[in-house]
């Protein structure tokens, strides 16, 4: 897999329980407003580009082959996305997550998804490309999302096609994801087992 193109600094998620580098651009959601407690949001609004890792109860009823889809798609449900479109899986190795060796199967999804933002109607949907890995726990009762949102396309009438018009902020590379999330992943590490109560 190709090396992420800036560097990297390694940062603590729940409470030093897990810990995963990210470009130092990132910045902490939960300094600015509330983020529920199985989620680290991380955001570099001046690229509308953010990170989230998320601990989820295992979905046990879904097969490990059908993961990636069944998680890009629960995204979109949960986003309320109108138009989404998943472009392929790929089934990862344990050295390209070395930091978590308890994964059962390691898949990473990609596509797009038209997202609002917060207050947005539907109709200013931007388009955003989804880089999404999903590590499977089953031992732990868990399984662990690492999902990377790049805007791409904004949609007219929308905050973002005005901060592009203004000329406030910068488009991050959103085809350049995959290589970003693949470089984060090889960071990724579970200090700490009880943070799955299981």
């Amino acid at each position: 897999m190709a090396e992420a193109a800036e560097p990297l600094q390694t940062r603590s998620l729940f409470g030093g329980a897990m810990e995963m580098a990210m470009p130092a651009r990132f910045l902490d959601v939960s300094d600015v407003r509330p983020v529920p407690d199985n989620q680290e949001v991380w955001s570099d609004p001046s690229s509308d580009q953010s990170v989230v890792v998320e601990i989820l109860e295992h979905s046990a009823h879904v097969p490990d082959a059908e993961a990636g889809a069944f998680f890009f798609r629960d995204l979109a449900a949960e986003s309320d996305a109108p138009a989404q479109q998943l472009e392929g899986c790929t089934s990862l190795a344990p050295g390209d997550v070395p930091g978590v060796p308890e994964a059962s199967a390691r898949v990473v999804a990609r596509g797009w998804q038209a997202v609002s933002k917060e207050r947005e109607p539907a109709a200013a949907a931007n388009r955003v490309r989804i880089d999404l890995a999903a590590l499977r726990l089953p031992g732990r009762g868990s399984d662990v999302l690492v999902v990377l949102s790049s805007g791409a396309d904004a949609a007219p009438g929308s905050s973002a096609a005005a901060a592009a018009a203004a000329g406030a902020g910068r488009r991050a590379g959103a085809e350049g994801g995959g290589a970003l999330l693949a470089a984060m992943l090889r960071t990724l590490a579970v200090r700490d087992y009880s943070l799955f109560g299981a």
